[in-house]
């Protein structure tokens, strides 16, 4: 959707035309008319370069950044087919006489151990697949993509009155094909000599070529025939469909089952996502839409295969068969859906302030660093301006701990006035952003690393703007507002993430699989390794972003669609990139981490330099409050830095580069061991290489607040999406971003419950609240606060006010319950709860007034008697507006 501010030639548009030239419905992320503005008449605008293969009737938005890019988009001009593609479990390339399949099963290590894959071939030549699946005499020129889906993609080939079809996707062992003008045929390509057909009997064949086990199922009551190497059928008088499917074993059983649903053709495929705030929950729903071309009894259902980050957040009753893929084994389902579970720990706005802090010190660091960034300016293109403004956004929280509010408004100055001169497209002059109508993509210019020509890593750069403009809405909601410059924010989503199929402007998730669990950086895809993704990191800032814009302009749709990415993408880089079980990296394969993930494999290496701290630090930067993630796996860390060590002569830092980045080692590394980390900085504070994007005040800021936190605790769960919970010799620090502009009140799922003020990050240590720092501004209005009288799901036991003068403590599961309780300085009652019709321990206390204060704790039966920590709260806020008034605890 493009609007009346979009500049078109010399006038404005005037409403928007949709993919098929008429009018659409309005899509999800809309923006209204603002002070934003996007031009599609910059003279200096590159389109993509290369040729796209697309069927005449398809005319929805393609989205580009896919597993199958290469078969849409042949960028260097030599391949109307397409470079070879891993959907997973199979490997496949179009060629001009249809589709080759083969299922690499067996991991090439290369590069001294640095470097795994599982090619589409073995050795060098075409010649090394398993099959092709082609119509007799089929011979196209071009392929072009027919139709897509969330994971899924349809493959065309056509010469004269010959036609083949293809449908494959992420977690499908099938190929599901349908000719015309001509009898199917596979082509057996026996490269070892072992064809062995051990099942050959009307409409279905098994045989194993290659060592790699398949099927071949053909229309009921016809005939396959073999001609030598090839499989052949009549499909005169059909439907004119067939399939083949990699087997997870070579018997007839298997055959059979998979013969069962081998003609329920998979038309389309459709992730949704569901935030459940009071248990901190994310759970995604995958769908594998059917259609049965044959009634072979199957329902609606096919044969599913789950990667590991997908199985291990999944309960269901596996087949025995799996697949080996280069992410790991994958487990088999019968179904039409399954459904993951996720804990989202929550992000926040930055790390609270260490206790024992040199302040002085900090201070000065952060005097030098706004500093420098007023001298030198912001770097002009896309990634490392977004680089520039995101180090000095992340040092406002800083500017709130040390109570410094003339450099926090100047610093928020700096940024608005940075993001506006890109933001503003009206004179056509650089820099500014670009909607290329034909691509239906927006791009930024001065672009960098190839988001212009191959429409690289548009996600990895929007984070860095998203990140910066959440920061300022936080103080100023008038400036996020569509009508001001946070229309263009919802452009930016809606290119790199957006959430609605239906929007005619741009695809649906551009560069996030949602089946694969993670983003591909390539636009177009157009290598033997398939497509590939390196800084997973900077896929997590946007995500992040997404989650904190959510939250600063109260957008819910924003918000939980970076909650989906975040969380899926989470355990995505804590199995793949990390390794974190270590059950997914070959053998052979030396190091403990990838830095780049392909669809073949994965490599220790960068695009850019052999450094081992880049090789390590290129998916851990940029630090901010949604780095937490890192911290999840300790020894996994440590692991990680045993691999730079051995990689680098066994030193984070040689002195001999710019790409040394101690500073980013340092600050992930500190999640574990911050003592060791924090001491590492001090003693090269003055002499160490600070990365581009980073400055010494937040690397020491940060160091300071692990050690002063401790390691993340993902052992409890906070109701709300801003908090966060550390663990440091046994205690727990709580820490919650409140983001309204209303009193909220936050709970944990092991009983912790207090309250932050509006627009404040609290932190909880000790039973009470040791911090209370401003984070942001309200405006006039507000929002709605939450109703305090609903007591949250997932915590165990508590206190709740209910009324503008009443209390009910609760224990939700108990044999029996006592509670001790004081009121002021009263005496202490003991009371024994009583048991509700929901099966809930429940006493109400009365006559309560704003500013007393109650102390408790419970004896709690389940079944032997134990005693929680006594906790204390205070009642505050009865006003005529709040009925309710709100729970402080303090």
């Amino acid at each position: 959707m493009l609007y009346r501010n979009l500049l078109i030639s010399a006038g404005l548009v005037v409403g928007y035309l949709g993919a098929v030239g008429t009018l659409s419905a309005k899509p999800i992320l809309e923006p209204k008319e603002g002070k934003w503005q996007i031009s599609n008449t910059y003279a200096g605008a590159t389109k993509p370069k290369g040729q796209r293969y697309i069927a005449d009737t398809l005319t929805r938005p393609v989205p580009t950044n896919r597993w199958w890019s290469s078969l849409m988009w042949d960028f260097q001009g030599k391949q109307p087919f397409s470079e070879r593609m891993y959907p997973h479990p199979l490997a496949i390339a179009a060629e001009a006489d249809g589709l080759g399949v083969s299922y690499p099963t067996q991991a090439t290590v290369a590069n001294k151990g640095k470097h795994y894959e599982y090619l589409y071939y073995k050795g060098e030549g075409w010649d090394k697949r398993d099959l092709l699946i082609s119509v007799n005499g089929l011979q196209a020129q071009e392929t072009k993509i027919n139709d897509f889906s969330d994971w899924t993609v349809s493959a065309l080939w056509q010469q004269g009155n010959k036609q083949l079809i293809t449908t494959t996707g992420h977690g499908i062992p099938y190929i599901f094909a349908q000719a015309k003008g001509g009898d199917a045929r596979i082509v057996l390509n026996d490269y070892e000599n072992n064809l062995n057909v051990w099942y050959q009997q009307g409409d279905k064949i098994g045989l194993t070529i290659n060592g790699h086990h398949y099927g071949l199922f053909a229309p009921g009551d016809s005939q396959w025939q073999l001609q030598g190497k090839e499989a052949i059928v009549s499909l005169a008088g059909t439907h004119g469909y067939f399939s083949v499917a990699v087997l997870p074993k070579a018997d007839e059983s298997t055959l059979n089952q998979y013969a069962h649903y081998a003609f329920n053709v998979v038309k389309d495929t459709q992730v949704s996502w569901k935030y459940d705030e009071q248990e901190g929950k994310l759970k995604a729903t995958y769908r594998f839409i059917t259609e049965a071309i044959e009634n072979r009894g199957a329902d609606e259902h096919t044969i599913m295969a789950l990667y590991p980050h997908q199985w291990k957040l999944s309960e269901n009753d596996f087949l025995s068969g799996t697949y080996t893929s280069p992410r790991g084994i994958m487990k088999t389902l019968t179904g039409n859906e399954f459904t993951t579970t996720s804990s989202f720990h929550g992000v926040l706005p930055g790390l609270p302030l260490a206790k024992n802090i040199d302040k002085q010190r900090l201070s000065g660091y952060l005097q030098t660093a706004v500093t420098k960034i007023k001298q030198s300016g912001f770097r002009p293109d896309t990634y490392f301006g977004g680089k520039d403004m995101g180090k000095l956004a992340h040092l406002l929280p800083i500017t709130e701990q040390l109570n410094n509010t003339a450099l926090r408004n100047e610093m928020i100055t700096m940024l608005k006035a940075q993001l506006e001169q890109w933001f503003d497209g009206h004179d056509n002059k650089t820099p500014l952003f670009h909607y290329h109508q034909d691509w239906h993509t927006l791009v930024g210019y001065p672009a960098s690393f190839g988001s212009d020509k191959e429409l690289n890593d548009h996600h990895f750069h929007w984070g860095y703007f998203i990140q910066v403009a959440a920061a300022i809405a936080r103080y100023d909601q008038d400036w996020a507002k569509d009508q001001a410059w946070g229309g263009l924010i919802k452009m930016l989503i809606r290119d790199a993430a957006n959430p609605d199929r239906k929007d005619p402007d741009f695809p649906f998730m551009r560069n996030f699989d949602p089946y694969a669990g993670h983003s591909w950086a390539s636009g177009h895809g157009n290598f033997a390794h398939g497509n590939n993704q390196e800084s997973s990191s900077e896929d997590m800032n946007f995500a992040t972003g997404l989650i904190l814009w959510g939250e600063a302009t109260q957008n819910k749709t924003i918000r939980d669609l970076g909650i989906y990415i975040y969380t899926t993408e989470q355990e995505a880089i804590h199995q793949y990139w990390f390794d974190v079980d270590q059950e997914n990296f070959p053998s052979k394969y030396e190091p403990d981490i990838a830095a780049i993930v392909w669809g073949a494999g994965s490599v220790y290496a960068t695009w850019w330099t052999a450094e081992p701290e880049s090789i390590h630090g290129i998916n851990f930067l940029p630090f901010h409050g949604g780095s937490l993630y890192l911290g999840h796996y300790p020894e996994a860390l440590a692991r990680n830095y045993q691999t730079l060590l051995t990689f680098n002569g066994g030193e984070e830092g040689n002195g001999g580069s710019a790409d040394d980045w101690e500073d980013i080692i340092w600050m992930a590394q500190a999640f574990r061991d911050a003592n060791t980390f924090l001491a590492k900085f001090n003693a090269k504070a003055d002499q160490y290489r600070v990365e581009s994007g980073e400055t010494k005040a937040h690397t020491y800021h940060w160091l300071a607040a692990l050690n002063d936190l401790g390691q993340v605790d993902t052992n409890v769960i906070g109701n709300w999406p801003a908090t966060a919970v550390f663990q440091r010799a046994g205690n727990r620090s709580y820490v919650a971003y409140n983001s309204t502009c209303k009193e909220k009140q936050v709970a944990f799922n092991d009983g912790i419950t207090f309250s932050v003020k509006p627009q404040h990050m609290a932190v909880f240590q000790n039973s009470e609240i040791q911090q209370q720092t401003m984070m942001g501004l309200c405006g006039p209005g507000g929002d709605t606060p939450d109703d305090p009288s609903i007591p949250p799901n997932n915590i165990p036991y508590g206190i709740q006010l209910v009324s503008q003068s009443v209390a009910q403590f609760f224990v939700k599961k108990a044999k029996w319950v006592d509670v001790h309780y004081q009121i002021n300085q009263q005496p202490q009652q003991n009371v024994r709860m009583q048991k509700n019709q929901q099966g809930q321990w429940i006493l109400r206390i009365n006559n309560l007034k704003p500013n007393d204060v109650v102390r408790y704790f419970f004896t709690i039966a389940n079944p032997a008697a134990k005693d929680t920590p006594w906790q204390r709260i205070t009642i505050s806020r009865h006003t005529p507006d709040n009925n309710d008034g709100i729970i402080v605890i303090d």
